[in-house]
């Protein structure tokens, strides 16, 4: 399924659901959903660790650093190493900034990321490359 999220909040379809390859629950009404109860309070705590990490340091060092801060992430926000986000790795200069490589999530514990899918990738590089360069028509085939 390709869905985007915008703003950090339920997911945008931007693309028809493959329900033979993806599954019967690949739909948008599944995406923006945490799987479990647990999965919801870390996330809403580590939201609310970020909020009071930037008050903290708008407080510390003045409002200049905040806006840095939120360019940097705006612009990392965007800078993917794979086009379309081929693996969890895609955003490693957000990651950086966000301090995600210096900690060992739970998923790494009980196998991987659950929100990840298990499934290979349906393109090659090139393809997805082509396709976010708008080179490649709907089926696939090179204009």
């Amino acid at each position: 399924m390709a869905s985007t999220n915008v703003g950090g909040s339920l997911p945008v379809l931007s693309a028809p659901v493959d329900t033979l390859r993806q599954g019967p629950g690949a739909n948008l009404k599944h995406a923006g959903v945490d799987t479990h109860p647990v999965q919801a309070a870390e996330r809403r705590s580590a939201e609310m660790a970020q909020r009071e990490d930037a008050v903290a340091k708008t407080a510390l060092y003045g409002t200049a650093l905040g806006a840095k801060a939120g360019l940097d992430k705006q612009i990392l926000g965007r800078v993917q190493r794979l086009p379309g986000g081929a693996t969890p790795s895609a955003m490693l200069g957000l990651q950086a900034l966000n301090g995600e490589l210096d900690e060992l999530p739970m998923g790494d514990f009980f196998g991987g990321d659950f929100a990840v899918s298990e499934r290979a990738p349906q393109h090659t590089v090139h393809e997805q490359m082509e396709m976010q360069l708008g080179m490649t028509r709907k089926g696939g085939l090179p204009l």
